[in-house]
């Protein structure tokens, strides 16, 4: 039976947001939609770093915090009920924040997301780089945000640059035959979050590969130094 599952990429580099690679189907001489570029889907729990950065931003809340994985209900103005549950379906109870993170519960980070103020997460990802409209409803917590592979980049770029937020970039300037520039573009962006602040962030995101749902990774590329976020939505 063939395979019908499809997949995207996109490469940066860390420093200047160069586009190293995008792949845009499972077959990389497909040139019809180019998924990477074009395929809008639910970010999942990609979106959980975000709710974990604007928590240790707020000065209120460190690694070793404690939150509570129970059940979460919040009634939406039509009577509607937002209920998430972790995807194992269980309940795991107070635990550290890091290990909310790094075991990609929804329950805790809902709880968590709302206690800091869904205001403030919508704000973090906007300092990010993501440019959108966010509506301010908890599912945002969980990544009800649709985006495609290169917005995300976009997003994790921030982490990995130490907080510097910048626009993934494809072309570093327009040349003749004779390499006269025509035209160049400059590397553009901004300080959104401080590298100190940023680094405690990718220590819980490293958690993710040490003890998480990434232990594959590690396995993998053979190290723990790595930092990720897993990111899972049906089907």
């Amino acid at each position: 039976k063939p395979r019908t599952q499809e997949a995207a990429a996109v490469v940066t580099s860390v420093d200047g947001a160069e586009v190293r690679a995008i792949v845009g189907s499972r077959r990389v001489r497909y040139f019809g939609f180019n998924r990477a570029l074009d395929a809008q889907r639910s970010i999942g729990s990609l979106a959980k770093p975000a709710v974990y950065l604007t928590a240790l931003s707020s000065g209120r809340y460190n690694w070793s915090s404690i939150v509570d994985d129970k059940p979460v209900s919040v009634a939406g103005q039509d009577g509607s009920l937002w209920q998430p549950r972790n995807y194992d379906k269980k309940d795991h109870g107070k635990m550290f924040m890091v290990d909310a993170l790094a075991r990609s519960l929804n329950q805790a980070t809902a709880r968590l997301g709302m206690k800091i103020g869904i205001g403030q997460v919508v704000e973090t990802f906007e300092r990010l780089g993501v440019e959108k409209t966010i509506p301010p409803y908890p599912s945002i917590l969980l990544g009800s945000l649709s985006m495609s592979p290169l917005q995300a980049t976009q997003m994790f770029q921030t982490y990995a640059s130490g907080g510097f937020a910048m626009k993934p970039r494809a072309i570093q300037a327009l040349t003749t035959s004779d390499n006269q520039v025509l035209t160049s573009y400059a590397l553009e962006g901004r300080q959104a979050f401080s590298p100190a602040l940023i680094e405690n962030l990718r220590y819980g995101m490293q958690q993710v590969v040490v003890q998480g749902t990434g232990k594959r990774l590690a396995r993998t590329f053979n190290t723990t130094k790595i930092a990720a976020k897993t990111g899972t939505s049906d089907e």
